[in-house]
């Protein structure tokens, strides 16, 4: 399932457990205090990732166009292409990188200053939920640092980009999560190719439901630094993962199951569907059904005022939602379940 739009594209590759993590000094905590006027509160964990060091290893593009092939560039040097499906990423000292016909080894910094533009970023989604609600959902953003870890990617499924899986972020993560945690994202940096090689980051930005590779009974977002800049574009995301904890974690009888009626011939019951946010042309309550050009603003609000589970509100983690499921082997227990805060 992929999104019309590249830089908010859904699908991002299947989780592997490939995490090499290192210890961290001390992981930095922020919460940002919420008002007590909202219904309903969303637990938003983010991790901005500070330091994340891989190895790519594979053979040689056999395309020479950039968009083909996976690439690490690197300033005063011809970039490396990578064939795709050759591509693997181990950690900086692995003996694979010394046997692969090609390796570029690189670390993605996330400095002071982008961590300060994605934190606005985040308190600027934050508002822009509380207003598309009427105030009736809040966001408690639980904003945390963590690093450095080692490895962690994986290629963007069936693209040449590359992505954070969760798996990487299990070790140091895990622990300051709960079962009252909504929705999870992790944020990297980027490296100036003066300072070696930058991999190649393209899309910057993806979302894993649960069973695709979620994060804490979450479903899970990754983006780049360069992408998390701005409320609007991490409302994309937010929505998406709200679609998948109704489908996913709450399983909520969609009445129609993403493939919708023609517009203004829906029922008038309308809390029994939820659309993603790319159906706003499509979603047959909505004013802008049937347009070529929607409002992101207007249809967030439309989807909290017409979708939205209104009498409990979102349930966004497995870990509580009062059922065995995924990989758990008691009620809410078992599995990741029992790793969360510990």
């Amino acid at each position: 399932m992929t999104l019309a739009r590249r830089y908010s594209a859904i699908v991002a590759a299947t989780a592997f457990a490939l995490c090499a993590c290192e210890s961290n000094s001390g992981p930095l905590f922020e919460r940002i205090q919420r008002p007590n006027t909202a219904e309903f509160t969303q637990r938003v964990d983010v991790f901005l990732v500070t330091d994340v060091a891989s190895c790519a290893i594979g053979r040689a593009c056999a395309s020479q166009d950039p968009d083909r092939c996976f690439y690490a560039r690197k300033a005063g040097a011809d970039d490396l292409l990578f064939e795709p499906s050759s591509l693997d990423f181990v950690p900086p000292g692995d003996p694979r990188v010394a046997a692969a016909e090609q390796s570029a080894c690189f670390r993605l910094l996330l400095d002071s200053a982008a961590r300060d533009v994605t934190r606005q970023a985040f308190a600027d989604l934050r508002s822009l939920i509380f207003a598309a609600s009427a105030g009736q959902v809040d966001l408690e953003l639980r904003v945390h640092e963590l690093g450095p870890i080692t490895a962690g990617f994986k290629r963007w499924e069936r693209g040449s980009g590359l992505f954070l899986q969760p798996a990487a972020l299990e070790t140091q993560g895990l622990p300051l999560t709960s079962a009252d945690t909504d929705y999870s994202f992790a944020i990297t940096g980027e490296t100036p190719p003066e300072l070696g090689y930058l991999p190649k980051i393209d899309p910057c930005g993806g979302t894993n439901w649960q069973a695709q590779g979620g994060f804490a009974g979450t479903a899970y977002t990754w983006l780049s630094s360069s992408c998390a800049t701005t409320g609007s574009f991490l409302r994309w995301h937010f929505m998406t993962q709200s679609y998948f904890a109704m489908r996913d974690v709450t399983e909520f009888a969609d009445l129609y199951g993403n493939s919708y009626p023609e517009c203004k011939r829906g029922s008038s019951a309308t809390h029994d569907w939820f659309p993603l946010p790319s159906d706003c042309a499509r979603d047959p309550d909505a004013s802008s059904c049937g347009e070529s050009n929607c409002s992101e603003d207007a249809f967030a609000a439309h989807i909290f005022a017409a979708h939205w589970p209104n009498d409990t509100g979102l349930i966004g983690n497995h870990c509580r939602n009062r059922r065995m499921d995924f990989d758990e082997t008691l009620l809410d227990a078992g599995g990741v379940c029992d790793r969360l805060g510990r």
